[in-house]
């Protein structure tokens, strides 16, 4: 389930985004930062080593946009993921 920095299809752009993982029908809400992006994925930071579903809805505050993703690897407290669709705008609420 890793994946190095040589399979990938497109480079990643290191940033320092909040984000917010939404799933179990946007009832469970947990906060992560977005440490780096490129047009097909994320990689994410967690607080804690924190059991996620294989597909959930990545929010990027900053940005205000929403996408859904599937987690294609873990190491410890991070996560990298596949965007499974464009981002659109977040539905206007306080995440």
């Amino acid at each position: 389930m890793t994946q190095d920095s040589e399979s990938r299809r497109n480079r990643r752009q290191r940033t320092l985004k909040d984000g917010k993982i939404i799933f179990n029908e946007n009832q469970s809400i947990i906060n992560c930062i977005i440490r780096d992006v490129s047009p097909t994925g994320a990689k994410l930071k967690l607080s804690a080593t924190t059991e996620l579903p294989p597909q959930f809805k990545l929010i990027l505050v900053s940005d205000n946009l929403i996408v859904p993703v599937a987690c294609v690897w873990r190491k410890g407290d991070f996560v990298g993921v596949h965007f499974l669709a464009e981002p659109s705008r977040a539905p206007p609420r306080k995440w």
